[in-house]
């Protein structure tokens, strides 16, 4: 790619977002039509990747396994004396390595001793089944021995740092914790859209087109990416969607689209309620209006905040 042209989106990625456009408006039709126009584009070719941890990756990110995984995604260059809230910073890059690290665990482990701040629920890390890839590669707890990809050496059961995270019994994602990067900023890219992402939306798409069959094939790749079984064929629509949702959880989690599957297929009051113990409130479901633009537009209502 050209300079100008460096960081522009791909029609794969065009198509990838129709598609979940389209299932918002529930024309299933159409959100079937640009999945598989993504499936037949070729250059690239989409796939999911052979190594699981590879569209988190910081050196494979111009490796053939990485770019047919990676649809679209949040970029981020390394460039010295990058501004920074509190001042200069050894390169510029997101904050998610830092902030799903645990707390303290040291440089050795993580920039800066890790933040400890966004953490994985217990009952998500026990709900893996526990040959699961995802829950072996991507989840840790607290004293399980990890080694990321820019560690120069095994952390141990003993090197999870001085201070334990407020919530005690915890997991952490290691998407985005893959080490000591040498500053605050990780220069890793944010993966926005995969192509894991897109099998689970055609499952459902296909799905609400009565082909329990294929939304199941396409459910089960995903899983068998993960090394874990193929699930049995429901043409019920709770089951199948009680399915979906479950691999979405356990598959997208720390990724920004997750909570919206939640509210858009109205599946997050119960999941709440169940899971969490947690009463639904509706204005969930939207983000609040800015009380500036309400002011500029006495017409807008708060629509529940």
């Amino acid at each position: 790619w050209s300079a100008d042209d460096r960081g522009r989106a791909t029609k794969g990625a065009a198509l990838a977002y129709l598609a979940n456009t389209q299932m918002y408006l529930k024309d299933w039709t159409s959100a079937a039509k640009a999945t598989t126009d993504l499936f037949a584009l070729n250059k690239p070719k989409y796939e999911l990747a052979a190594d699981i941890h590879a569209p988190f990756s910081i050196k494979k990110k111009n490796d053939d396994d990485y770019k047919k995984e990676n649809i679209f995604e949040v970029q981020y260059r390394e460039k010295a004396g990058d501004n920074f809230y509190w001042g200069d910073v050894p390169n510029g890059g997101q904050l998610l390595a830092g902030s799903t690290s645990p707390r303290d665990v040291g440089n050795k482990w993580a920039s800066w001793g890790g933040w400890g701040e966004s953490m994985i629920n217990k009952k998500l890390v026990d709900a893996y089944d526990p040959m699961d890839e995802r829950r072996l590669q991507l989840v840790k707890l607290r004293g399980e021995s990890y080694k990321g990809e820019l560690m120069d050496t095994t952390m141990g059961p003993n090197d999870w740092g001085i201070n334990e995270a407020a919530q005690k019994d915890v997991g952490y994602s290691t998407k985005y914790w893959l080490g000591n990067d040498g500053g605050i900023l990780a220069p890793q890219n944010l993966p926005m859209m995969r192509f894991a992402e897109v099998l689970l939306n055609y499952a459902e798409i296909v799905f609400m087109q009565d082909n329990a069959t294929e939304a199941y094939a396409q459910l089960n790749k995903v899983r068998a990416r993960a090394n874990v079984p193929a699930l049995p064929v429901s043409a019920d629509p709770a089951t199948f969607m009680a399915d979906l949702m479950r691999e979405r959880r356990f598959e997208l989690i720390f990724e920004p689209n997750l909570w919206f599957h939640y509210t858009r297929t109205g599946t997050a009051a119960a999941f709440l309620q169940t899971v969490h113990g947690i009463t639904w409130q509706e204005k969930w479901s939207h983000f609040p209006i800015p009380d500036r633009e309400r002011s500029v537009n006495p017409n807008l209502c708060s629509n529940g905040y």
